[in-house]
This record gives C-alpha cells, sequence and structure tokens, in this order.
C-alpha cells in the first residue's frame, strides 16, 4: 500500500475519542497502573468524567459482586506484560450494574519495554442476561423434572402398595383349594391387577425417558435363555388364540452377551405382545441374528413378524408417537396406552440402535431392531456362583432355572419347612401380613416389625435371623437409614446379614440407593411370590454352602 506524502497526517486521538468502544490506556510504568486516557464512550458508559478517571486505577469500577478471580486474571496478565480478554461486573457511577468485555494489550517500545496497557470494552450486559435467563430457564426445568420424578416415584409407591395387597392375596386364595367359579373370579381380579400394573409401568418408564432417566444396565447374560423365557410367557395367550409362536435363534448368536437384560426383555415384550394382539390366525415368528463386528462386540438383529391386520401406509407415522394408536377403533377393540412402541423406541435408540417397521394393511407387519452388544472375557471354567447382591429386581429371573415353577419350590421347602428365619419390616398393615403369608406358605419362620428402628432392636437381641425383607418407606426409621445403622452397629453381632430392600418406587436411581446403602437387592412392589420364593431358594442354598 502507497502513503502519499502530502496526504494530511490521521488525528489518532480524535478517531479514538470517538469510536464507539470505550477505550482506556493505562500507565505501565506506575506500579498502580493509573488512567492516563478515557474516551468518550467510557464516559458514557460509566458516567465518570475525565477527570474523574484520569490519575485513578480502574478498580474503582468493581463492585460488591464483582468476581474476584476476573480481578486476578487482571492482575496477573499486568503483571506478566500480557494480552488477556477478560468478562468482568463492573459498576457506574450511580451504582447501576454492567457486564463489561475487556480486551486488554501491553504496548512495547522498541527496546521491549512495557509503557502502556491498552482497553478496549464492550457492553455486554444483554448478552449476560440472556445466558442468565437461559441457566435459570435450565435449572427451573431440572427442578420441575426432579419434582416430576419424586412425584411420579411417590405416586407408584402410593398405587403399588394397595396393588401388593390385591395381586398377593389374589395369589394366596389361588393356592387354596376353593370353587371352580370363584376360582374364574379371582383370575379375573388378578388380570385386571396385572394390567393396571403394567399401565402403572408404561407410564413410569415413558416419564423417565422423557426426563433422561432411563439408565441402561451392562452385566452379563445368557441372551438364549432370555429368549426361551419371554417366548415362554406368551406362549398360553397364543395356545387360546390358536395361533404359532415360533423362535428361531442363529447359530451366529453367542449365548452370552453383555448389556441390560430387562430393558432388552422389555423391548421384545412391547414387540411380541403386540403381535399377538393384533394377529386373529397364523403366526408370530421370533428370530435373532449375530452380525460379528470384531472379537469384542457385535450386533444383534431382532425380527418379529406376524400375520395380524397389519398398519396402512398413512397410519406408520403415528406408530412412535405417545399415546396414539393407528385407530381409535382398535384402541377400543385391542386396549392399551400407545406408549409400548414409544417406549421400545426409546430403549433401542439408548442402546445405540435402530428399530424399523414394514407392514401391508391386511397382511401382517414385521418389526426390527439393531443393537451393539459387548462380548464378554473368557472365564476359567470352575467360578463359584456370586453370592445374593447387587442384582436389582431382576437378580432372580437371571439365575432361575426356566422350568423352576412355584409347585416345585413348594415341594422342596416343604420338605425342610422352617430353615430360614426372615425378619419383616413394613409398616403397611396389608403389604405386610400379605407377604407373611407368603412365606409361611413356603414354609418360613417370619417376624414382624412396623419400622427400621424395631427391626434393629431384634436385631441387637437375637442373632437367628437369616434374612431382613425391608421396605423402603416407613415412618421412625425408614429402610436405607435402618441398613445403614445395621451395617455400622456395634452391638448387632450378624452385621452383614443379607437385607433385601421392598420398594414401589420403580426410579434406578432410588435402586441405586438400595446398594449403596449397603442393602444385597430389590424386590419391586407387588411382590411375587415365584421371585420371593427363588430368593429364598438361593438363600437356602448359600446357608447350605456355608455349612458345610
Amino acid at each position: 500500500m502507497n502513503i502519499d506524502p502530502k496526504a494530511p497526517a490521521i488525528d489518532w486521538e480524535y478517531v479514538v475519542q470517538n469510536l464507539k468502544s470505550s477505550v482506556t490506556i493505562a500507565d505501565a510504568r506506575k506500579p498502580e497502573f493509573p488512567l492516563v486516557f478515557v474516551n468518550g464512550h467510557f464516559t458514557d458508559l460509566t458516567g465518570y468524567t475525565r477527570e474523574e478517571a484520569i490519575g485513578y486505577n480502574c478498580r474503582f469500577l468493581q463492585g460488591p459482586d464483582t468476581d474476584p478471580q476476573a480481578v486476578q486474571r487482571f492482575r496477573d496478565a499486568l503483571a506478566n506484560k500480557e494480552s488477556a480478554t477478560i468478562e468482568i461486573l463492573n459498576y457506574t457511577k450511580l451504582g447501576v450494574p454492567f457486564w463489561n468485555e475487556v480486551n486488554l494489550d501491553p504496548i512495547f517500545d522498541q527496546n521491549g519495554e512495557c509503557h502502556y496497557f491498552v482497553g478496549i470494552q464492550f457492553d455486554i450486559t444483554k448478552r449476560k442476561q440472556a445466558e442468565q435467563q437461559v441457566i435459570r430457564a435450565k435449572e427451573q426445568a431440572e427442578m420441575a423434572n426432579l419434582a416430576k420424578s419424586r412425584f411420579l416415584a411417590n405416586m407408584s409407591h402410593e398405587i403399588r402398595t394397595p396393588l401388593n395387597g390385591i395381586i398377593g392375596m389374589t395369589e394366596l386364595i389361588l393356592l387354596n383349594e376353593v370353587e371352580q367359579d370363584l376360582r374364574d373370579n379371582m383370575k379375573i381380579v388378578q388380570n385386571s391387577a396385572e394390567t393396571l400394573l403394567m399401565l402403572i409401568n408404561d407410564i413410569l418408564d415413558f416419564s423417565k425417558a422423557e426426563a433422561g432417566k432411563m439408565n441402561l444396565e451392562n452385566i452379563e447374560y445368557n441372551l438364549h435363555e432370555l429368549m426361551d423365557m419371554t417366548i415362554k410367557a406368551h406362549r398360553p395367550l397364543t395356545m387360546e388364540k390358536q395361533i404359532n409362536l415360533n423362535l428361531r435363534i442363529s447359530y451366529t448368536v453367542p449365548q452370552k452377551v453383555c448389556g441390560d437384560p430387562h430393558r432388552l426383555k422389555q423391548v421384545l415384550n412391547n414387540l411380541i405382545g403386540n403381535a399377538v394382539k393384533f394377529t386373529r390366525e397364523g403366526s408370530v415368528d421370533v428370530s435373532v441374528n449375530g452380525i460379528e463386528m470384531d472379537e469384542d462386540t457385535m450386533k444383534l438383529h431382532f425380527k418379529v413378524k406376524d400375520s395380524g391386520i397389519g398398519i396402512a401406509e398413512k397410519d406408520r407415522d403415528k406408530l412412535f408417537k405417545s399415546f396414539s394408536q393407528v385407530d381409535d377403533s382398535q384402541s377400543r377393540e385391542f386396549g392399551g396406552t400407545g406408549l409400548g412402541l414409544v417406549i421400545s423406541q426409546q430403549i433401542v435408540e439408548l442402546m445405540n440402535g435402530e428399530i424399523t417397521v414394514k407392514s401391508e394393511q391386511g397382511k401382517g407387519s414385521t418389526f426390527e431392531f439393531v443393537i451393539p452388544v459387548n462380548l464378554p472375557e473368557a472365564r476359567p471354567e470352575h467360578m463359584e456362583e456370586p453370592e445374593i447382591s447387587g442384582a436389582i429386581e431382576e437378580m432372580q429371573q437371571q439365575k432361575a432355572d426356566a422350568a423352576y415353577t412355584l409347585a416345585q419350590s413348594k415341594q422342596n421347602l416343604n420338605a425342610e419347612a422352617g430353615t430360614l428365619r426372615i425378619l419383616l419390616a413394613d409398616d403397611d398393615r396389608i403389604s405386610c401380613l400379605i407377604t407373611a403369608r407368603m412365606l409361611n406358605k413356603l414354609g418360613y419362620y417370619v417376624d414382624t416389625v412396623d419400622n427400621g428402628l424395631e427391626a434393629i432392636h431384634l436385631l441387637e437381641a437375637d442373632s437367628s435371623y437369616d434374612m431382613v425383607l425391608m421396605d423402603m418407606q416407613m415412618p421412625v426409621m425408614d429402610g436405607l437409614e435402618s441398613t445403614y445403622a445395621i451395617r455400622h452397629s456395634g452391638k448387632i453381632q450378624n452385621r452383614n446379614i443379607p437385607i433385601i430392600a421392598i420398594t414401589a418406587n420403580a426410579f434406578k436411581d432410588d435402586q441405586a440407593q438400595v446398594i449403596a446403602a449397603g442393602m444385597n437387592g430389590a424386590l419391586s412392589k407387588p411382590v411375587q411370590m415365584e421371585r420371593l420364593a427363588e430368593l429364598c431358594r438361593q438363600l437356602e442354598e448359600q446357608k447350605k454352602q456355608n455349612k458345610a
């Protein structure tokens, strides 16, 4: 660029004085770094005149809420003679706060000596206010989600507790010899209660997914056994409807994989349940194939195909929408909340997978999903079974033999009735009565108390108990507090006694608290007799091994 030597010199002071940005110059050769220049915009922004600013350190702009760390960054930049960009809360002469973005640069002479610091400031108050509004809105949304989660957990507890009474008492009545009319009536009550429980679980799962609270486990499990047990659960209805239910597991699918068996089973149950529900004749075919990725991971391709009513092309977009079914008349005929597929999609996506559907009205539907899984590390052939520990609610299902039934449990237990002494702590009279009766039916001795403090006193006086079943929400002392007190008590001889939570809360963070408090596992209300029997069977086996 050529400069005309005859052109008039630029009046830099005039230019800087009239900039729309605030400009200050401080003397870097004096210890206090006093201001030697401020432009007009500085006086407009701060309310201080040139005379009030010149000769003073700019700390006079600081106030009660100025961040000390921002001030220290200024001091460090001045001391090290280096550039810095700093956001700081300053105050006008009238005490009005404003946010200032300061771009600080040192000015050196030819010998490398720093003579001045030039500061160019921008008023960023509106931007900071917008940022703070976003932060406040985020915090309020998180608080609302937390309140919603707590409300749902409490409602879950309030609804599941009476359901525990209905389902539990129905199970106990059906164990007795009763007239066929009464048995049929009780079966209707049982099915209705279980349907209500399923709807509650769907709504809770949907709410957890919406709030980002749905978490996945990563444990080793037997995929072949899971598929077999899932199919068996739907077999009675397919036999009643006289349709075929087929399962094909490819040779490429390993027996053991790592992932979340509970959530996978939930997806399969939703898809198979829908297929069976909407199929009047023909078959439902379930298959799984393995696609190897590398030695540590592989993809599993699941397919559920039916010969049911199918879905019109115009209605497919409704499939994965909340509380939606393709036709209101189908909702009346087939029932359901319309949440099953939404939850299934959310779970599959949480597993880093994808779910798709192909369907033609009148010709059936095919739902497919592909998820990645990890392969377990090779283990020595002889390994001890883990003790009763942190398996949450699904521990009985994972370790139970598929052919194990309640009738077999009763038969085995009656041979050695009373081999376990169990302490049950539950303040709900009906739930306590039903769980105690279930344990008595299984042949076990049970003592009951109303709260955790009474449980502690009994354990201090009697060390012969084999297990504690502890309700989570009780007056005086709840389940978490009681467990902590038991584990750290100097008066209880058997401080390591297995403690199993009985909880009506279905949230994973509540179940994580169970393990963190020192409990060995959890049973969800309503307590099912099969799971209770399996838990006691495991404990008996462990007791025998300890004696051997």
